[in-house]
């Protein structure tokens, strides 16, 4: 009979202590899920953070950009830098009308589309097609295809506001001097900013004339990019 019992009390013994290290390790795990969440919700944070501080920024260097812009007078492309909240950031302003109509673009040959990086023309062109109907769900000229040479280059090339039906050449960008002021009203011009930290901003604009709000919003973009140098008119000019 003790012998019995002695076993009985051992086996109940080594089930509690089973049932102890289960719900321990419930809680272990339970505990490790809760820190998952919080970890991943801080990041989520952080990056909303980062990605706010940046717009800011980016809207200040967008303004000032604005400024530069509507004291120039001669043709062309401009590329500069301004200061901003968020450090030093790398200016490109292009007139948008002189750029390849989006139409024209989906005619481009292969071997041209290549160069931009496409691996698929015919699923190019068809997009670019919609676009041209105003029936592209992509949105821009930049995110029909995801060659990252096309991301990069295609915007400088073609435009939903250009009129050219033979693509131009992209002459390099020259510095803002001084000029003399011109609200340039009716004018569409994409800006794209870009900080030292890789947070990139790209506008269309509609250069309105009102002095209460010069420029119209048309498409507006916040992403990743690499800053430095203009590798698209090496490319294409």
């Amino acid at each position: 009979m003790r012998v019995a019992w002695s076993s009985r009390k051992a086996t109940e013994h080594g089930y509690a202590t089973v049932a102890a290290m289960i719900i321990a390790l419930a809680l272990a795990l339970a505990a490790s899920a809760v820190m998952a969440s919080a970890l991943s919700a801080l990041r989520e944070a952080r990056a909303d953070g980062e990605r706010l501080r940046a717009a800011y920024g980016l809207e200040a260097a967008q303004t000032q950009a604005l400024t530069t812009l509507l004291a120039q007078r001669k043709p062309g492309r401009y590329r500069w830098q301004v200061d901003s909240p968020v450090g030093p950031v790398e200016v490109l302003a292009e007139p948008e009308q002189p750029k390849l109509s989006v139409k024209a673009a989906a005619d481009l040959d292969d071997a041209t589309l290549a160069r931009l990086g496409v691996s698929d023309p015919e699923r190019l062109r068809a997009r670019l097609v919609a676009l041209a109907a105003g029936l592209g769900g992509e949105g821009s000229v930049a995110q029909a295809d995801p060659a990252p040479l096309w991301q990069a280059c295609a915007p400088s090339l073609i435009s939903a506001f250009g009129t050219a039906d033979v693509a131009p050449v992209l002459a390099a960008a020259t510095t803002p001097g001084p000029g003399r002021f011109d609200w340039r009203a009716g004018e569409v011009w994409r800006l794209r900013l870009i900080s030292a930290r890789g947070w990139a901003e790209d506008r269309i604009v509609r250069l309105t004339g009102d002095e209460r709000d010069p420029a119209a919003v048309i498409e507006r973009r916040l992403f990743h990019d690499t800053p430095g140098g203009e590798p698209c008119a090496s490319l294409f000019g």
